[in-house]
């Protein structure tokens, strides 16, 4: 307000999203704290996966020899791997290992990892 010169204030501010994450998915204290009073499988049923923010990249699968190098730090070659960019990088059972990057020459190289 002070910019536009017409002055402003804000009587009430609420989130309704950010990223991938809407207000209909968002969980209410009330439900969390019943969650806690039924125990932790409760509360983690819950939590999102650790990737949820990135289900806007590709992902990639690999094998379980290419996880393991790939864990090393390597970068490894993916048959079928998009072209470019930042990439979800999940090991031969699905599990999320981390964030890759496509390099000029094709292969999957490790960016961060969990």
């Amino acid at each position: 307000g002070e910019v536009l010169g017409c002055g402003a204030h804000v009587a009430a501010l609420r989130r309704t999203g950010l990223g991938p994450y809407r207000e209909a998915d968002m969980v209410t204290m009330e439900r969390i704290e019943a969650a806690a009073r039924e125990g932790n499988e409760a509360l983690d049923a819950l939590l999102l996966g650790v990737d949820s923010a990135l289900g806007h990249w590709p992902q990639v699968r690999l094998t379980a020899d290419s996880a393991f190098y790939l864990g090393q730090g390597q970068a490894v070659l993916v048959p079928n791997a998009p072209t470019g960019g930042p990439v979800r990088i999940y090991d031969p059972n699905g599990r999320f290992l981390g964030i890759g990057e496509i390099l000029d020459d094709g292969r999957v190289a490790p960016r961060r990892m969990i």
